[in-house]
């Protein structure tokens, strides 16, 4: 009895491990654009799962999915430059943080609209069901386990590193530090503010769209995904830190994991029907690690350390 409960807890484990991998990736992304800008870019998520319709089309045409994720990865880089790009414009006219912030919701929502047409297209040209679709038949196996359980994680750690090492080895990471301190200061200084954060938004914007690219291989995706997921990118960042690129990452992994776990405890005790409030569940624990973290994990750490220094 006791082998039967290991063995069918393995795949909720694999699941988390996959969520959190991908949220915490896509948390990333959401934070160094909120500080750089000062502005939450509501179409992050619906950009990051724009991409994963790439393997899926590789897919039906009789290709690897995986050889998609290079593809993926610039679908991804090329929708958050050209959105950076309509947000700078629209600041350089005047237009105010909540404007902005509207503007992007309003791209998203294009976006949102071309993956529809595009789903159309599939369903009604390749006769494939293209309005939620899963590659989990798809994903290749490893050590008896879905490859997607190992790739997630390693693009996690890979990424990090990748971004850590760009942030505080380059000339072109102390530039962007030194807008997130202080933009006016930064330019006043000699940094090009609008070609650094143009590299910054294609970078992370590539790496929201690998994390929406392997999203499927574990989960299903539909073209309402990305807007759905952005309660759980939200609260990752709480969580984490919301001025912390490094914390929004710890706090993507958090909620990945304890969503998924905490959705399969509360359905084995409650019953399934319980799986259709899963939004509420990343929700709770940012008010829950709020009231114990007012700043996030990463910020109380950092408010901790500064009141230690004095």
């Amino acid at each position: 009895m006791l082998f039967y409960y290991v063995c069918a807890m393995e795949p909720i484990f694999a699941a988390a491990i996959v969520a959190s991998s991908v949220i915490g990736l896509m948390a990333l992304g959401f934070t160094l654009q909120f500080i750089t800008l000062k502005v939450p870019n509501l179409a992050h998520t619906t950009i990051c799962f724009s991409s994963a319709y790439m393997p899926l089309s590789f897919w039906l045409f009789g290709v690897n999915p995986y050889l998609a994720l290079p593809l993926s990865f610039l679908i991804g880089s090329l929708l958050s430059w050209f959105l950076y790009k309509f947000l700078a414009f629209l600041r350089t006219r005047g237009t105010g943080p909540v404007g902005q912030m509207m503007s992007s919701l309003a791209f998203g929502l294009i976006i949102y609209g071309i993956m529809n047409i595009y789903a159309d297209y599939l369903s009604y040209v390749l006769k494939a069901w293209a309005r939620t679709f899963t590659l989990a038949n798809a994903d290749i196996t490893l050590f008896g386990e879905p490859g997607i359980v190992f790739l997630a994680p390693i693009l996690l750690i890979s990424l990090t590193t990748f971004f850590h090492l760009i942030l505080t080895r380059t000339k072109f990471g102390i530039a962007i530090r030194a807008i997130v301190q202080d933009y006016s200061l930064a330019a006043t200084l000699g940094v090009n503010t609008d070609r650094a954060l143009g590299i910054a938004w294609f970078i992370v914007g590539g790496i929201g769209g690998l994390a929406g690219a392997v999203w499927p291989f574990w989960f299903s995706v539909d073209p309402w995904t990305g807007p759905r997921m952005l309660s759980d990118i939200f609260a990752a960042c709480v969580v984490g830190g919301l001025f912390s690129v490094y914390g929004s990452i710890l706090g993507g992994i958090i909620v990945g994991g304890m969503e998924i776990l905490l959705l399969w405890g509360i359905a084995l005790n409650v019953g399934v029907w319980i799986t259709s409030y899963r939004p509420i569940i990343p929700v709770v624990i940012a008010a829950i690690t709020l009231l114990i973290f007012p700043k996030g994990i990463m910020g109380s750490i950092e408010a901790l350390r500064e009141k230690r220094r004095k």
